[in-house]
């Protein structure tokens, strides 16, 4: 993992990174003479996020290792970890504008009803 306790967080991180380099990259959009941000209207799908662990992979026992604890079940603390590391991500995409030139916003909820492991 990078600087973050799993490589899912780094993964995570690392596409809001993109993102905002992307949006950077497109030619810089005026700002709203009203001051306001302009709200644009998303759908869940447009927000939509998801990862993929691979620990049937036998190249990846390494990351197998970083989700067990020593007595070989899940550490259910990473995958929490994870968990609120996608739904910052989500937020993230779902609150993000169309004008680079605007902040983004940052508004973060998350609920899980139930974990089953």
């Amino acid at each position: 993992a990078g600087i973050h306790q799993t490589p899912i967080v780094d993964q995570l991180w690392a596409k809001r990174k993109q993102a905002q380099q992307q949006a950077a990259a497109v030619a810089p959009a005026e700002p709203s003479k009203s001051g306001e941000r302009v709200l644009v209207s998303k759908t869940p799908e447009d927000s939509a996020q998801s990862v993929t662990y691979q620990f049937s992979n036998p190249e990846k026992q390494w990351l197998v290792d970083k989700y067990r604890n020593p007595w070989g079940h899940v550490r259910p603390g990473r995958l929490f970890e994870d968990l609120d590391a996608l739904a910052g991500t989500i937020a993230f995409e779902h609150c993000r504008g169309t004008n680079p030139q605007e902040k983004n916003l940052h508004i973060v909820t998350a609920s899980v009803d139930r974990i089953k492991y």
